[in-house]
């Protein structure tokens, strides 16, 4: 079976009345969430958006014109780029009356990754919202050879204040070339910006090898989770 490499952009707002249950968009199993590209008309909450190469009404997944047939999964390393840009082009028809205007944070994730939407929330609230900020888990680029590049692996979940987005956002593929994989391209971003990053450890770019109760209550997010597993760790956490 061809992996659809669908990635998930999901915006979170200023209320934090967010309810998630991890969706799998490679499997008729899993839940996918809201696939609707929000507009500036939307009311002050939370919005989820899955983007693939294909759309599927059913499940919620939204695609672009750029992105159909880009199946491959470096061409899948776009996807969450090409529709941030597209809602940044719609924010300046707009006049910044958009989906921008009222999110405090913005999230992307993969399909693969469970989040723990309570204990995520717990750390969001206590960090500074109006300051240039982005927090993940901190990797280094041993793939590309290059030790001094730091940045925030994707699978665990890249979460960033406004401020820093609005830092961000406008020099991708601009001052900010794509640079094989999306996370590595926003990490050397966010150093030429100097947006602040922050690593915690409880967010997880690597499945463990048990999925224990503590492990999965304690953590923020879980990256290469299977469908199984996300279902597995649901029934351990309630």
């Amino acid at each position: 079976e061809i992996r659809q490499y669908c990635r998930i952009a999901s915006v979170i707002s200023k209320n934090f009345e967010i309810t998630l249950e991890n969706g799998h968009c490679r499997n008729s199993v899993g839940e996918i969430l809201i696939g609707e590209i929000p507009s500036y008309q939307e009311k002050n909450s939370a919005r989820l958006i899955a983007i693939s190469d294909e759309e599927d009404i059913s499940r919620g997944i939204v695609t672009l014109p750029k992105l159909r047939g880009q199946r491959s999964y470096l061409q899948a390393q776009h996807r969450q780029f090409r529709l941030l840009k597209y809602l940044e082009h719609d924010c300046r028809l707009l006049n910044k009356k958009c989906w921008l205007a009222n999110i405090v944070w913005i999230a992307l994730i993969d399909d693969d990754t469970r989040v723990n939407v309570p204990r995520l929330m717990e750390l969001l609230r206590m960090s500074d919202f109006t300051r240039p900020l982005a927090i993940g888990h901190l990797l280094t680029d041993v793939q590309e050879n290059r030790d001094d590049l730091i940045y925030h692996g994707g699978g665990a979940g890249m979460f960033f204040t406004r401020a820093a987005f609005e830092i961000v956002l406008p020099k991708l593929y601009n001052q900010c070339p794509f640079s094989k994989y999306n996370d590595v391209t926003l990490g050397a971003c966010l150093t030429i910006s100097h947006v602040e990053r922050v690593h915690l450890s409880s967010f997880l770019s690597f499945r463990p090898v048990n999925l224990t109760f503590t492990l999965i209550v304690n953590v923020v997010s879980i990256h290469y989770m299977t469908v199984d597993d996300m279902q597995m760790a649901s029934h351990i956490s309630t």
